[in-house]
């Protein structure tokens, strides 16, 4: 390397090394008492680390989705960070209490060496040390990826795709085993952080070699071609044998839901957020904004617009135009626009739908917006390439005088938009104590061990309101348990029955939400736990009734300012169908009969449809399947209801796999003049009540005075049945072969 380039590149990390402390000293100096963020996914990935380093070893996760655990890549630990801390914490005990500042330390370490990786592409590319030191650190400081240090610390790296596309440079240069094998195991690492970085990468490289091995067919050499395509290959097929030898659950979902909607577009790519220097603070954000965020930069976006204009102006005035970019650069651009373009769901969205569910590997993403990255990258380095190319190609000094001055005030604007947006992380870093403080103060462990009782004597800890997240079916958020739940489980060392993982198993989840259902539905959960009590944490907040009754059912330990500690004993949730089936026995005599179901209200307006009537509610096939995106289930004339009646709503929804998300099911009422006055839902994501392979949704509305009728609706396509609406204090029996339903909860 020669002595000016050496000094060149310690500059740049001297640079970089200044911004990033001077950005994030706040966390810098409290690195393992500082979050970026208390709660949401970024919580859980401090959470996970954390606990992993504390409890686990292997593969294993056990922090949540007790008693069953989960893979560590779904609880979003990281593994190929992880599992190195784990190995090192067995030299350093000590280190398995720095979660947070190793996860944090991560963060930092790569958003510092990414101008390394950016300076040497563009050093490969003949620009001036001056143009890459500069471009190196305006490419990095406004990197999209770093807006993911909120939230999901294994997609925060902007070192991600630079390295390998540095590391993709040298194998064309050196084409020898070595340099291959290198980018091989780089691009297999980073799938271990997050499966995105991989993917992102491969597709990027398979889109560049697709043309370039049909241009250099006849001049490769075809070991070398094998070796190309062994490089964008073997990283994923490593990363999937990984995951088939170390992962043992088999009905993970293959159709996550969002591939549709957690895309980018035009505002997404091509204008500023709203925080950034020329952003629009008043501007409302799309909700799919933050998985398709990619914006740019003003420069970037003039470079887009003159090379476009460039290249038009030559092809039209040359006979045989020459671009100002050579074929390995100009594929470069095709593959990143290619990626833009997936991003956007394009060309798939177009009404070609059903092709995405014949590319598997491609359907397991739901977020598309993640793949516009590479065009950042590839539009700022690209933007610095051209300047360069265009100053150096200017023969006149006056012309390239303007060249310069003009390349000059771009890097001004390019500048005062990396502060801007540097201000903003600032802001975010400063805050990162006070997240920290949050987490760290009421000590429910403390709470506990005042009442005489210790974490010992428990065997998993249950945070109600409930949450449940990560099947893709069920989705049941709330953001003040998810909080209190994570603290206090690192507090006592107890593992979360709760759920806030990725692809969780079906049965697996169906178990779990079934464990906070009606005390009428037998819990399958039960039978998997030891003889321990479970500790109950109830949080200030309203309960369902399910959820009330579960507290009933536990010893009060402690409370303190609206938080309540039980102990519950599992067995106590067992259900007991003795009382609800002397009803049934004696229903003749007790209520009255309706047709097919039995009442307990003299004048009945209950509609029930859709029944099952051979009790065979394990078969799909015992349900009515509606096709369309909007299905009306019912109408009926308000009837004998009153103004301020509750009614109740329920129905079985038979749970299909391979079905991306959970319908809706939607009460609306409409006035003489046929609008919409109201209108309720009773949601499947947030049910609970799960028998076989079907779960019961239930909600209760109140009647508008203004309404002449009810329509139930339902949207997209599902299976469906026994409906019911009724009055809210209304018992319902329904007789069903040798069984029967009482309020429609299924009784065997």
């Amino acid at each position: 390397m020669q002595t000016a380039s050496r000094y060149s590149l310690l500059l740049l990390l001297c640079a970089s090394a200044a911004i990033t402390l001077l950005v994030f000293w706040p966390v810098v100096t409290h690195l393992n008492s500082a979050m970026f963020t208390y709660s949401g996914d970024g919580l859980k990935n401090y959470y996970a680390v954390s606990w992993y380093l504390q409890h686990n070893h292997g593969l294993h996760f056990t922090g949540m989705n007790y008693p069953f655990g989960e893979h560590l890549s779904f609880a979003d630990g990281q593994p190929g960070l992880s599992l190195p801390y784990k190995w090192i914490s067995y030299l350093f005990p000590s280190l398995q209490q720095y979660g947070i500042g190793l996860t944090n330390a991560a963060v930092l370490i790569g958003i510092f060496i990414t101008p390394y990786f950016l300076y040497k592409i563009l050093r490969h590319y003949h620009v001036s040390n001056a143009f890459a030191i500069t471009g190196a650190l305006l490419i990095c400081f406004l990197s999209p990826q770093l807006f993911r240090i909120e939230a999901h610390y294994g997609l925060s790296y902007p070192f991600f795709f630079c390295a390998a596309w540095y590391f993709f440079l040298l194998f064309e240069e050196k084409k020898t085993i070595r340099s291959a094998v290198v980018l091989i195991a780089f691009i297999s690492w980073i799938g271990l952080l997050h499966f995105y970085l991989a993917v992102i990468v491969a597709l990027f490289l398979t889109a560049y070699l697709l043309p370039a091995s049909i241009l250099q067919f006849k001049t490769t050499d075809r070991k070398q071609l094998l070796l190309r395509w062994a490089i964008v290959i073997t990283p994923i097929v490593l990363l999937q044998l990984f995951m088939l030898t170390t992962d043992s659950i088999t009905d993970r979902p293959t159709k996550p839901w969002g591939f549709f909607y957690a895309t980018s577009d035009w505002t997404s790519v091509f204008l500023p957020h709203i925080v950034d220097l020329f952003g629009n603070p008043a501007k409302p954000l799309f909700d799919r904004y933050w998985e398709g965020f990619a914006y740019i930069g003003m420069t970037a976006n003039l470079f887009c617009i003159i090379f476009i204009i460039h290249s038009i102006v030559r092809l039209v005035q040359t006979k045989q135009p020459r671009s100002i970019f050579t074929t390995e650069q100009n594929l470069f651009l095709l593959s990143a626009v290619l990626l833009l373009l997936f991003s956007m769901s394009i060309p798939f969205k177009w009404g070609l739908q059903s092709l995405i569910d014949k590319l598997p590997m491609l359907r397991q993403f739901r977020a598309p917006g993640r793949f516009a990255w590479p065009f950042y990258y590839v539009t700022g380095v690209f933007c610095i390439v051209y300047i360069c190319r265009l100053i150096q190609d200017a023969k006149k000094a006056f012309v390239k005088n303007l060249l310069l001055s003009f390349s000059v005030l771009l890097a001004l604007v390019w500048t005062a938009e990396c502060i801007y947006r540097m201000i903003d992380r600032n802001e975010l870093a400063k805050r990162a104590v006070a997240h920290y403080r949050i987490i760290a103060e009421q000590n429910i462990a403390d709470l506990l061990n005042k009442s005489g009782h210790y974490a010992s004597e428990f065997q998993s800890l249950l945070v109600l309101p409930y949450f449940h997240v990560g099947s893709e079916k069920f989705s049941m958020n709330n953001g003040l348990s998810e909080i209190h739940a994570m603290k206090t489980s690192l507090q006592t060392g107890l593992p979360l029955m709760n759920v806030m993982l990725s692809r969780t198993s079906l049965e697996q989840s169906k178990q779990s939400v079934q464990f906070i259902s009606d005390s009428l539905v037998q819990k399958q959960l039960i039978n998997k736990l030891s003889g321990k009590p479970i500790l109950v944490l109830v949080t200030p907040q309203e309960l369902t009734g399910s959820e009330q009754e579960l507290v009933r059912k536990s010893k009060l330990l402690a409370s303190q300012n609206g938080w309540s500690l039980y102990a519950l004993q599992p067995a106590s949730l067992s259900a007991n169908h003795i009382w609800v089936k002397m009803q049934f026995t004696n229903r003749q005599q007790l209520f009255k009969q309706y047709g097919s179901y039995f009442s307990n209200d003299s004048a009945s307006s209950a509609i029930l449809k859709f029944t099952d009537v051979d009790a065979s509610i394990n078969k799909p096939a015992n349900g009515v399947q509606f096709a369309n995106e909007l299905s009306e289930l019912l109408k009926f004339p308000v009837g004998k209801y009153k103004a301020g009646d509750t009614l109740r709503m329920s129905a079985w929804l038979s749970i299909e796999a391979d079905v991306e998300t959970f319908p809706v099911l939607a009460c609306t009422q409409q006035d003489a003049e046929g609008k919409d006055i109201r209108y309720d839902e009773a949601s499947f994501k947030r049910a609970t009540n799960v028998y076989g392979n079907n779960v019961m949704a239930v909600n209760n509305f109140v009647m508008h005075p203004n309404a002449v009728q009810v329509s139930i609706l339902l949207y997209n396509p599902a299976r469906i049945f026994n409906l019911q609406v009724c009055r809210i204090n209304e018992i319902i029996l329904m007789p069903s072969g040798k069984s029967f339903y009482f309020n429609n909860i299924f009784i065997p």
